[in-house]
């Protein structure tokens, strides 16, 4: 079964390798400093490096002439990690830029770095698609900043992970817990009850969604405890 502590702790590892040569470039925009960074590594042969420095170009495309500065800085260490654990899988320089600037994306906007680089970790090894990665991420600090959770957000991540949801999924039962976070259910019950029962049941998500939020408001009402 997939760890997501595990891909957490791959991921903190691989970005304290590249901590040092990131931190030592001079600010300019987004894709000199992933530039420089790849100069640095000697793991990568000429044509690698020059086939990858396109990829990430066309990928990137006006993100890249963002100025790495402030919060980007840490967002670019987040895509670097990726960049370096697709050259460890000998993903294809297409695939390494979608990842990498996915993570990018995502971290820019504020979702922890341990997070995004955990989801793309996961996405290498089961070739998920960039645009699912990205929905993920930036699904989690959705999350985080409407008041869920950080554990109940990461939740919702690993079980469209483990279950393979479609976006459409994903995203109903994202602001399913968003909308719990307004009316101030007990989130940590709420997503258990919500997630529990849609594996269980393969339940519609948007029929789940109606039933859970009826079923906290009687809990509410009454100040009876949900049975799990």
């Amino acid at each position: 079964m997939f760890s997501f502590s595990a891909f957490v702790f791959a991921a903190a590892v691989v970005a304290a390798v590249l901590a040092a040569p990131l931190a030592a470039q001079p600010a300019g925009t987004v894709l000199a400093a992933l530039g420089d960074a790849m100069a640095s590594d000697k793991g990568l042969a000429p044509d690698q490096r020059g086939a990858l420095t396109q990829a990430l170009r066309e990928r990137f495309a006006d993100y890249g002439l963002q100025t790495n500065t402030g919060p980007r800085q840490q967002a670019v260490q987040v895509a670097l990690s990726m960049i370096v654990e697709g050259s460890f899988d000998e993903a294809a320089p297409e695939r390494i830029a979608d990842v990498a600037f996915a993570a990018y994306q995502a971290a820019a906007r504020g979702a922890p770095a341990e997070v995004v680089e955990g989801i793309g970790l996961y996405g290498y090894r089961k070739k998920i698609s960039a645009e699912r990665l990205s929905a993920w991420a930036n699904g989690y600090q959705q999350l985080a900043s409407s008041g869920v959770p950080p554990e109940v957000a990461a939740d919702l991540v690993r079980a469209a992970m483990e279950s393979d949801w479609d976006d459409s999924t994903f995203d109903i039962l994202k602001w399913s817990l968003v909308g719990a976070a307004k009316q101030r259910f007990d989130l940590r019950a709420y997503a258990t009850y919500l997630l529990g029962h849609m594996r269980d049941s393969g339940s519609r998500p948007g029929a789940l969604t109606a039933t859970t939020q009826a079923y906290f408001k009687k809990l509410a009402k009454t100040g009876e405890k949900p049975v799990l």
